[in-house]
């Protein structure tokens, strides 16, 4: 909180007497209403984003609620998964099969184990490993942690390019290493099946390193490939993910999972 001194609304050398509430009230009733961010309107704070508390004739700047429901919309609309999320939810996913209750069962608790680390989730297309992945990436959000999410085909496409000017890159990879939750999906996605290339492999090691070291942060993985594939591929970055995911590895096999083609 921000401590101020007690002075403009009343002069110090005034002999007039006035209660913290009548400051307060006063304070308060002084600001004058600002454009809201986010959309979010809000007459606590008339969009201030914080409230005056006096104590002892000291005033004290509080943080309204609005500002928590600001960046929550925030951080859903950066994360990249505002329309997903509206769709993919726990709620909305298919438990016909036994298979499907037990997916959802260890995504589910996942989120309620405090010593979580990794989740993968890998199966043929259309076997809904993005729906559980969405879900679980958005109960991160709406709980407040700081969640991106990172389609590989794209984000990695996108990285590659720019890996000559230093400077881009690494703003642009600093924020999916040091988010609290990251959601990858569609890990080493390729055209017709074929290996991951080498700047691949370089990408995903830079990333997943990072985020193995420093074991506070949550990875949630979506994937073609079981998780002896990818340590056939790099034994350095599959053997993390594999450390990382006990537990909470997820691999849908058999065919006829593809829910889309039912």
């Amino acid at each position: 909180m921000e401590r101020m001194t007690f002075q403009g609304l009343v002069n110090m050398n005034s002999t007039l007497s006035v209660s913290d509430e009548e400051y307060e009230k006063a304070l308060n009733n002084a600001q004058e209403r600002i454009d809201p961010r986010e959309g979010v309107e809000c007459p606590v704070c008339k969009n201030h984003e914080y409230t005056w508390k006096v104590i002892d004739g000291e005033r004290i700047a509080q943080e309204c609620a609005c500002k928590a429901k600001r960046d929550n919309i925030k951080r859903i609309r950066e994360s990249g998964l505002s329309e997903q999320l509206e769709r993919c939810t726990f709620e909305s996913y298919e438990t016909s099969e036994e298979w499907q209750q037990t997916a959802k069962s260890i995504v589910i608790r996942f989120l309620k184990d405090k010593d979580r680390k990794w989740l993968l989730m890998s199966g043929e297309p259309g076997s809904g490993k993005s729906h559980l992945c969405t879900a679980a990436a958005g109960r991160f959000l709406k709980a407040g942690a700081n969640t991106m999410y990172m389609r590989w085909v794209d984000e990695s496409t996108a990285l590659k390019a720019c890996v000559n000017d230093e400077y881009t890159y690494n703003k642009r990879m600093n924020k999916l290493k040091t988010c609290k939750v990251l959601y990858i999906d569609d890990f080493w996605k390729t055209q017709k099946g074929q290996m991951p290339t080498p700047a691949d492999v370089k990408l995903a090691f830079d990333l997943l390193d990072y985020r193995y070291c420093n074991r506070g942060l949550i990875t949630i993985i979506s994937t073609e490939r079981t998780v002896l594939e990818m340590i056939d591929i790099d034994a350095a970055v599959g053997s993390r993910i594999y450390e990382m995911t006990k537990g909470y590895r997820i691999e849908i096999s058999g065919g006829g999972k593809n829910w889309r083609l039912k």
